[in-house]
């Protein structure tokens, strides 16, 4: 027994209780037994869960790799076939001839906005539309005194100028932003409802250019494309760039235009009221209303129109405790919708294909398969694949084996490479990308499990707040440390990787993910410490480092006369070279000629560059005059500050007889009159003369008036008003005073008012400008229908028999005869 135990290690004792010792070799043979059981079925269950994981992985690559090539398929046939691959072609983007403008609500959802809630109010005011046809409601459900405030002056501010807007507010946020919706739903007249978000801005021509597709009576919804005006702030910011492009630019195109479902992005587009109702309406069953009321109308039938050419500016949220409540709503609320309406989606009447899309890819795999892949594939399996298999000396076999390459390495880099496609100038940080996005897949996933399963608090809705910042922010190591919030996931599993790589290494595990370890780790303990957005390794904007104005900051525009466009300089043609008609830029690629005589698609005759029907020679008569200078007046006003002992009315009368007597200047060399017609025109007698001259300027007086009797009378200036009302004061002040010192004496006047004083004119002179501009569109469209019915009569008369046509012309040719 001695070499036995000896053998065993069992020392001398043994020899003298052989059976104890014997006893507990049993059992240390029976423990390795067990452990060895234990590792085997832990590889087995490792082996199964990587086999899992690598065949979702294979389910991501392939919808993600679907929706790239459709994108590059369909951009690459559009380019050389437009009229018959571009999918918003599919739609009329263009109005058509005697098409009805339909009334349009701009709804402005917000809750404690104060930084951005006054810039959208003056953005969607200052949208191009209609006036009769406008309106701008904000729903405010703010409970900071602040915010009301400024929501206040914002709407007091533009009801002045004549913008139909009001504010609605509930005693509860009950529904929250659906909630609020649905309320007023049932009293909206419009026939579309515009929705924008505080942290947009929405471009001026935003409605004109969307609210043509809803001629097709099959449109529900038509959502513009978001880009983003402080990509530039942080890394953290570009990071959140490259996911919104490939889901922007990517996702919701291909879908579009494969005839897939997409959802309305919640801002940034226009819904019919009629598709809403038909819908359901609003519904606050879940944190994504809009993705909810996108899929019903889906399943009723609607069509959606995804506009890749009308931008929707919007801000991105630069603090990452706010960013993380939105990741957190956007990743519970399509596990949450996807509970609840499985059924109705696998009762409806979509074809087969459709329905598998929605319920495999669309919900099963882009919303929660991605999740699950990025987190426990690359921060748990991986390591512990790596960890306990993978070394320097081991076999190919056995690496291979545990290690499927394709799965972990070769295909995430294709789908990587295929979202950074869509955001070009931000390849270089294609790996941060990656890690950042590893580290919120502990958050997107454990709040999609809590949609998916119900779970309590999974209706928690929390405003991403705004910061209206658009300009690079320099580190602040106090304000940073004084925003430290702690995570207590994030930290455990950065630690975790942390200590893994430090273990890898000690046993000699590629150094290629140690290195990935480490890293993966810190980015973790950055995010766990809510450091992301200081974490910056991205440099100001080269216009920053030079002390230039920012470029993409919004132009400042008048406030006074927000309505009208800022003037802009006469371009000299070349001579012969004809002025060609400009309308409002539209989607559509192709020129629709039966639709050009629409009133929102035809462009202004005149020979200025703004947006009315009047020319430049006019157009002095809306600016407010500086004494000194020249200004033409109104009816009731003609005569104005002088220049050089001329009144301006009769240089006004003057300059109507040039004009009336040059009306012959342009025609050919044969019809001037030759010098013997110009001596005999000056040896005529000088009363002669002037009674000519007057029968010119009387008869151009009349054609005046016959072509303008019915255009609506222009506004005054701020400064003709303030003439007109205090012109018989002055006068009554100084009756031996000529008509030139009543005006001069008024100028001094008016250029001696302050701003505040000046305020109550201008600000009459900006109503009687809103009330000009929408006589204006009405006189247009009326001209509009008396030109079409010209036309109509025109075509007629061409229509005649041949033999009637000629008999009149025989007619005519017996009246020239006689």
């Amino acid at each position: 027994a001695s070499p036995s135990c000896r053998h065993w290690g069992l020392g001398p004792m043994a020899e003298a209780e052989p059976l104890q010792h014997l006893h507990g070799v049993a059992r240390r043979l029976l423990d390795a037994s067990l452990t060895a059981q234990a590792e085997d079925i832990f590889v087995l269950l490792l082996e199964v869960l990587v086999g899992f994981a690598s065949f979702t992985s294979c389910l991501v690559a392939v919808d993600k790799l679907y929706l790239y090539y459709s994108t590059v398929f369909y951009k690459v046939m559009a380019l050389i076939w437009p009229d018959s691959w571009e999918p918003t072609l599919r739609y009329p983007g263009r109005w058509k001839r005697g098409a009805k403008i339909p009334r349009v609500l701009v709804q402005l959802p917000m809750f404690n906005e104060t930084h951005v809630a006054a810039r959208i109010i003056d953005y969607a005011c200052k949208m191009e539309y209609p006036r009769d046809k406008f309106e701008v409601q904000v729903l405010d459900d703010s409970t900071d005194a602040e915010t009301r405030a400024v929501v206040d002056a914002a709407i007091d501010k533009w009801r002045a100028l004549g913008i139909t807007i009001e504010a609605i507010r509930r005693t509860n946020r009950q529904g929250y932003k659906a909630g609020a919706m649905h309320e007023v739903h049932d009293a909206i007249k419009g026939e579309f409802i515009a929705i924008f978000d505080a942290d947009f801005l929405p471009e001026p021509d935003f409605l004109l250019r969307t609210i043509p597709y809803f001629q097709d009576k099959n449109v529900g919804f038509v959502q513009g494309r978001w880009t983003y005006l402080n990509a530039d702030e942080s890394l953290f910011c570009r990071y959140q760039e490259i996911c919104l492009n490939a889901h922007i630019k990517c996702e919701q195109y291909a879908r579009f235009s494969t005839g897939n479902f997409f959802n309305f992005n919640g801002t940034g587009g226009v819904w019919r009221k009629a598709c809403i109702d038909d819908a359901g309406g609003w519904n606050a069953r879940t944190l994504v209303e809009d993705m909810d009321l996108s899929l019903r109308a889906f399943l009723k039938g609607w069509q959606f129109v995804w506009v890749y050419d009308v931008e929707c500016p919007n801000e991105i949220p630069s603090d990452y405790k706010a960013y993380r409540k939105q990741q957190r709503r956007w990743s519970c609320g399509p596990m949450q919708l996807w509970a609840a309406a499985r059924q109705s989606v696998s009762e409806s009447s979509l074809p087969t294909l459709h329905k598998a899309y929605l319920n495999i890819f669309f919900f099963g795999v882009r919303m929660l398969a991605t999740n699950v892949i990025s987190f426990t594939f690359y921060s748990v399996l991986v390591p512990l694949l790596l960890l306990e298999y993978v070394q320097e000396v081991e076999m190919e076999e056995t690496h291979h084996r545990f290690m499927p390459w394709w799965a972990i390495v070769w295909m995430p880099l294709l789908v990587t490479f295929s979202t950074m496609a869509f955001s070009p100038n931000s390849f270089h940080f294609m790996i941060l990308y990656v890690m950042y996005e590893n580290a919120m897949s502990i958050l997107k996933l454990g709040a999609s499990l809590e949609g998916l399963l119900g779970l309590k608090g999974a209706m928690t809705w929390t405003v991403t707040q705004k910061l209206g910042a658009q300009a690079s922010r320099s580190f602040d190591l106090q304000k940073v440390l004084k925003q430290i919030s702690f995570f207590g996931k994030e930290m455990a599993v950065g630690a975790s990787l942390i200590a893994a790589a430090f273990y890898g290494y000690s046993i000699g595990t590629s150094w290629v993910f140690t290195v990935y370890f480490a890293t993966q780790g810190f980015i973790f303990v950055i995010f766990s410490l809510s450091l992301v957005e200081a974490f910056n390794l991205q440099p100001p904007p080269e216009w920053q480092l030079l002390g230039l104005p920012d470029p993409n900051a919004p132009p400042p525009k008048d406030e006074e006369q927000p309505l009208s466009k800022r003037k802009k300089a006469k371009k000299k043609r070349p001579n012969g070279k004809k002025k060609g008609k400009r309308g409002y830029e539209t989607v559509r690629s192709v020129s629709l000629e039966e639709d050009d005589d629409h009133e929102l698609n035809r462009a202004d005759d005149d020979d200025d560059d703004d947006d009315d029907d009047d020319d430049d020679e006019s157009e002095g008569e809306d600016e407010d005059f500086k004494p000194g200078e020249e200004s033409d007046v109104d009816e009731e006003y003609e005569e104005g500050p002088v220049k050089d002992g001329e009144s301006a009315g009769a240089k006004k009368r003057k300059n109507d007889s040039d004009e009336s007597s040059d009306d012959g200047d342009d025609d050919d060399e044969e019809d001037k009159p030759k010098p013997k017609a110009k001596a005999k025109a000056a040896a005529e007698p000088k009363e002669k003369k002037q009674s000519k001259a007057k029968e010119v300027k009387e008869g151009g007086k009349k054609k005046r008036a016959k072509k303008d009797k019915d255009a609506p009378k222009r506004g005054s200036s701020a400064y003709l008003l303030f003439m007109n009302a205090n012109r018989a004061r002055i006068k009554e002040s100084n009756p031996d005073a000529s008509v030139t010192d009543v005006v001069k004496m008024g100028a001094a006047e008016w250029k001696d008012l302050d701003a505040e004083a000046r305020a109550p004119w201008e600000e009459k002179a900006a109503a009687d400008k809103l009330r000009y501009d929408r006589e204006m569109k009405e006189y247009k469209t009326q001209t509009a229908a008396a030109k079409q019915a010209d036309d109509s009569s025109d075509d007629e008369e061409d229509d005649e028999p041949p033999a009637k046509s000629k008999a009149k012309e025989s007619g005519d040719d017996d009246d020239d005869d006689d």
